[in-house]
């Protein structure tokens, strides 16, 4: 198995100049350094929460929040985790609907007031 800073410095070589947002799994000087180089940059918690960063540290924890909250939305409500393509082609294509799909329902639910992210279940029937 893979360890999980493997892919994380894959995406920061094909996508340069981007931020990751990241758990406390991929803390270190020498990692975030390795990025750098490659025209990257991370985000982690802070290893000691103090005063100073408390700020960051919450809008961090909320920007996770949100992410987390959309992908567990697309592997159980909107049925990824069970996609059924045969190639990746098909998975790919499987993806680019679930994500048209929870971004037009999160675009009605803020036409129409609601969170944005509290979407009705439906199980297709």
């Amino acid at each position: 198995m893979r360890k999980e800073y493997e892919p994380v410095r894959e995406l920061t070589t094909a996508h340069k100049g981007c931020t990751l947002i990241a758990d406390k799994r991929l803390w270190g000087r020498g990692y975030r350094e390795t990025l750098a180089l490659q025209d990257g940059s991370i985000l982690t918690p802070e290893r000691v929460r103090t005063a100073e960063n408390l700020a960051r540290q919450r809008r961090l924890a909320g920007l996770r929040l949100v992410i987390e909250s959309t992908i567990s939305n697309l592997k159980g409500q909107m049925q990824l985790a069970q996609h059924r393509a045969r190639t990746p082609a098909g998975l790919a294509q499987r993806i680019a609907q679930r994500l048209l799909a929870l971004t037009l329902g999160m675009l009605l639910n803020t036409l129409t007031g609601r969170q944005p992210r509290a979407l009705v279940a439906y199980d297709g029937r």
